[in-house]
This record gives C-alpha cells, sequence and structure tokens, in this order.
C-alpha cells in the first residue's frame, strides 16, 4: 500500500500506539475527551439535531407523497447522499485528534471532499446487508409459518432472528472505517472497492475485540441516548466517535496506511526487524519504513529566517 506523499513528519499520537484491547480502546478515547471533549459535544450535538430535524421533515414529505406506508424513498436518498457523509466527519475529528493534528469544526464536512466515492461506500454497504437479511428472512418466515404456535420453532425464529443481527453488526465492524480511509486527506486516496477492502483487512487481526468494544459503546450510547438525550450527547456519542478515531490511528499506523513512526516490525508479515536498519523486510519483502524523516522547517518559519545567512554588506550611497 502506497502512502500519501503530503503526509507531515511530526505527528506525535495523544498516546502510545500499543496493542487494540477493550482497556486500551477505552484509555485512548477518554484521552482524546480529555484533551477535546468540547469539540466532540458540539458535533455530537449539531448532528443529534440535524438529524432529527432533516429525519421529520423528509419523513412527512413521504406520508404526504406516498401515504403512511413503509415506502419512505425521500427520507432514504438523504440518508445516503447527506446523513453517509456527514457521520464520518466526527470520527475524523477525534482520529485528527488523537494522531496529534489540530482539529476544528470544518473537519466535521470532510465525508463531502470525495463525496461521490463516499456515497457509493454507504450505497453498497447498506445493499449488501440488505441481500444478507434476505435469506434470514426467508428462512424465518418458512419456520414462522409452518410452526404456528409451536414454541420450538418460535424459539428457532428468535436465535435465528438473533444469528443474523450478530452476523450484520460482525460486517458492519469489520467495514467501518470504509469511508473514512476514502475521505482522510492523509490517506492514500483509495478507490471504493480499495476502501472497502482495506477496511476487512486492517479489522483482521484484532475483529473480536471490535466486535465485543463496539457492542459495549454502543449499548453506552444506546442507553444514554434512550433514557435521557443529554447524557447521550454530552458523553455516548463522544465516547462512540473518540473511540471509532483512536482505533482508525491505530489500525491504519499498524498495518503501515498512514504511518506515524517507523517500524520495529514489518507491518504486512510481521516480522521481528530489532537489531537490523534494512528497509526491506526480508521474510515478505515488502518496503518497510525504518526512521520517519525529520520534519522540514517552513521557508516562512522562525527557524528558517535564524539559519538564513545575513545578506552582505551594500556599499553606502554617496551623495553627489
Amino acid at each position: 500500500m502506497h502512502n500519501n506523499p503530503e503526509h507531515p513528519n511530526d505527528l506525535t499520537p495523544l498516546r502510545e500506539i500499543t496493542k487494540v484491547s477493550f482497556t486500551n480502546i477505552f484509555g485512548w478515547a477518554h484521552a482524546i475527551l480529555g484533551f477535546k471533549w468540547g469539540l466532540l459535544v458540539l458535533a455530537a450535538l449539531l448532528l443529534t439535531i440535524y438529524n432529527f430535524t432533516a429525519g421529520a421533515i423528509t419523513s412527512l414529505i413521504d406520508i404526504f407523497m406516498f401515504g403512511p406506508v413503509w415506502i419512505s424513498p425521500f427520507n432514504t436518498l438523504h440518508t445516503i447522499l447527506v446523513v453517509t457523509p456527514l457521520s464520518v466527519g466526527p470520527i475524523y475529528i477525534a482520529a485528527k485528534i488523537f494522531r496529534g493534528e489540530r482539529a476544528d469544526f470544518g473537519d466535521l464536512f470532510v465525508g463531502f471532499r470525495r463525496w461521490g466515492s463516499v456515497v457509493l461506500i454507504g450505497l453498497i454497504i447498506q445493499v449488501a446487508l440488505l441481500v444478507a437479511m434476505i435469506p434470514f428472512g426467508i428462512a424465518g418466515g418458512i419456520l414462522f409459518v409452518s410452526g404456528g404456535g409451536n414454541i420450538i420453532i418460535g424459539l428457532l425464529v428468535l436465535l435465528l432472528f438473533l444469528v443474523m443481527l450478530l452476523g450484520i453488526m460482525y460486517v458492519g465492524v469489520r467495514i467501518y472505517f470504509a469511508t473514512l480511509l476514502c475521505a482522510d486527506p492523509l490517506g492514500p486516496q483509495l478507490s471504493v472497492t480499495e476502501s472497502i477492502s482495506e477496511s476487512w483487512r486492517i479489522t483482521r487481526t484484532s475483529a473480536l475485540t471490535l466486535f465485543g468494544t463496539a457492542i459495549v459503546i454502543g449499548a453506552i450510547a444506546g442507553i444514554c441516548l434512550m433514557f435521557l438525550i443529554l447524557p447521550g450527547i454530552l458523553y455516548g456519542l463522544p465516547l462512540v466517535y473518540a473511540a471509532a478515531g483512536a482505533v482508525y490511528v491505530v489500525l491504519t499506523h499498524k498495518h503501515a496506511i498512514i504511518p506515524l513512526s517507523g517500524y520495529d516490525e514489518c507491518p504486512y508479515c510481521e516480522y521481528d526487524l530489532r537489531g537490523t536498519e534494512e528497509t526491506i523486510c526480508p521474510e515478505c519483502g515488502s518496503t518497510v519504513i525504518r526512521n520517519m524523516p525529520e520534519p522540514q522547517a517552513e521557508p516562512n518559519d522562525d527557524h528558517s529566517r535564524h539559519d538564513q545567512a545575513p545578506p552582505p554588506d551594500e556599499p553606502p550611497i554617496e551623495l553627489q
């Protein structure tokens, strides 16, 4: 995987990048909240207000146009075209905070930077999940009809529904970072299919940890939003953004997509490179960054001005 040549060389992660674990993810997330809690709360507040307002308006349009039926084309279209790219922003803000960049309110709209690709990724994911639900729906319907009031059949239908739900959640975790991989300016500017496949690849070794953590954090955010909307905005949603952003930074570093430092082990095959300065992995032949180059001073900053030699003295101008 080729990295973005515009990648800055002076990024310093907020916390040490270590193994992806349940406790580390919570620690990383709370470090982000402790550093820029207000910005993530603002993002959560604005997105909640916008999603509620826009959702209500598009639903009313659907009811007015098509009546009170399950078809909701305007609401679905709004979700795909606007909500999908907008949902990338808060996670990107958290990712920037964690990898040592300056984050601001404008980063909320990073999903619109490559709007067409981000929307297409969201559409592909939604269609794929819907298609995956069809066999479960058919099987469940057959069992329900044939079983009548049989308790065992009812339990089988419930079990089938739980399997389907867990399967969808697992796939969702594996492809969760596809839109951000596509939109991130520091990333290698991946195509639609590359973004999905890379998200699947980088989550492979930590899939079960991410799956369990997503359930716990999702439950915390859901409970906060369900019973008291204010705790959801002040803590639940910012926790989701911070955890996702931190995991994204760690995984993209560990898999050499957006490196933040040199590697002591090959990010492609995990071969131990300590004790050698070779940049070619002897195990898999990949090129590995061993030492990040020193940051270059900007032409107009104070250091470059001090390093420049003083101009030569000019002879005085004689007045005639």
